[in-house]
């Protein structure tokens, strides 16, 4: 399977229609597979965040704005892609054909998992990133029968984080823990690749990536980058893609000349 890309636009388009309009587009020129958007109920806020109601409520969308950016985000090629931190935006999402969706690693709850296990969806992919229990990665197995492919991302929930915070071996770790019937992928809250590309050489099949645009800003934007390192990235993902190959013991066809040009170089 080729390495995809997630173009994470968070919150920090503000509410802002054409704001998030730019996002997308700039999402689409970079060539992202996904661009990702977060629901949550803002009446559900704890106390220490009821401060940021007001920001947060902005960023949420009616089913009929859903449907509309989902038209724009597919009429770009790419795919619509829904953090949901609520159980009782499930409903919303199935009502407006949206059949992907991520689980950020705080809330992975039984009620959320049971809102999700009611339905189908394309794919189920889930952060790992604030996991109190490790034993909690138990009820992720359960997601295989709600979903064609469930993908474990490995992130660290640090905005940003540094190179010996990174842990990129996490993966294999993941993967042992796990086994069989998962892809895995990375979030990434780092200030350059250079993570990313490890995390593809460990196998990652899918890449989160926040960013901005310009006139942009909310919690975590720190770590954004811009379109331009947004499509940079991405070039490096096609060719990590080229450069890991599939895996084949034998001479590639291009070998073969170099094969007979010095097979006869020394005599036995």
């Amino acid at each position: 399977m080729q390495a995809k890309l997630i173009a994470e636009p968070a919150i920090y388009w503000r509410g802002e229609q054409t704001l998030l309009n730019n996002m997308i587009v700039t999402a689409a020129a970079a060539q992202s597979d996904f661009f990702k958007l977060q629901l949550f109920n803002t009446d559900r806020l704890t106390q220490k965040f009821k401060a940021k109601e007001k920001f947060y409520k902005s960023t949420q969308l009616s089913e009929a704005d859903i449907n509309l950016v989902r038209e724009t985000v597919e009429k770009y090629g790419m795919t619509m892609l829904c953090t949901v931190m609520t159980p009782d935006k499930i409903e919303l999402l199935r009502s407006t054909n949206v059949n992907n969706i991520k689980v950020a690693s705080g809330q992975i709850t039984p009620s959320l998992f049971n809102e999700i296990a009611k339905h189908k969806w394309d794919r189920v992919m889930v952060s790992t990133g604030m996991l109190d229990e490790v034993e909690k990665l138990q009820r992720i197995r359960d997601l295989r029968q709600c979903a064609d492919e469930v993908v474990v991302f490995h992130c660290v929930s640090l905005y940003p984080h540094y190179d010996n915070e990174s842990n990129i071996n996490r993966l294999d770790s993941l993967q042992e823990y796990l086994g069989d019937g998962f892809t895995y992928g990375y979030s990434d809250h780092s200030l350059d690749d250079i993570a990313c590309l490890a995390a593809l050489a460990k196998g990652a099949e899918y890449i989160e990536r926040h960013f901005m645009v310009d006139n942009c800003f909310g919690p975590t934007s720190q770590v954004c980058c811009d379109g331009k390192d947004l499509k940079a990235l991405n070039t490096l993902i096609r060719r990590m893609n080229v450069i890991l190959g599939d895996g084949d013991l034998k001479m590639q066809k291009r070998e073969w000349d170099s094969w007979n040009h010095y097979k006869n170089r020394f005599m036995f």
